[in-house]
């Protein structure tokens, strides 16, 4: 008898199917970890690149100054004008606003136009006033399954850009 349970417990034979399964659901949340991380990554980018490309836009849009903004009320979600041009090449990709947002649930609520304002910048010892136009949104990050998993939810992804307005 003694002899038959050193033999067991010495044996090795499905050791590594053992280790394996032990193993394999930290292996399996390390992956779903990556793989949540990289896209967030990725829209937390494509929002950063909308905002650039929008703010781009608006800076070149002649007649608005630091007395008449570009958007009276900058984070409404009836916009007008550039600031609705402006929005829609953010959300959607194009000045029409057809097709659908670049992100789910993203929406006009959520992006704000700001400016133009007036700044000082000092460079070279000399200060100068320059006009700035900003953008801001926000977006739902819709996870994979894992961050609800852990109990995660209502997560939001959050951007800016600002750009010297060139317009006048």
């Amino acid at each position: 008898m003694v002899r038959a349970l050193k033999r067991l417990f010495g044996a090795e034979n499905g050791a590594a199917l053992i280790e394996f399964t032990i193993l394999m659901p930290l292996l399996f949340a390390l992956m779903a970890g990556f793989i949540e991380f990289g896209m967030a990554m990725q829209r937390h980018h494509l929002i950063q690149k909308s905002l650039r490309d929008s703010t781009r836009y608006l800076a070149q849009v002649p007649g608005f100054d630091a007395t008449t903004p570009i958007d009276a009320t900058p984070c409404n979600n009836a916009p007008t004008g550039q600031a609705l041009i402006a929005k829609n090449l953010a959300i959607y990709g194009n000045i029409d606003g057809t097709g659908t947002p670049k992100i789910s649930g993203w929406g006009y609520d959520g992006v704000c136009v700001i400016g133009p304002t007036s700044r000082s910048v000092t460079f070279n010892g000399v200060t100068t006033e320059v006009l700035v136009v900003q953008m801001t949104a926000q977006a739902p990050y819709n996870d994979f399954g894992f961050l609800s998993v852990l109990g995660f939810t209502g997560i939001n992804l959050n951007g800016s850009h600002e750009q010297a307005y060139l317009g006048n």
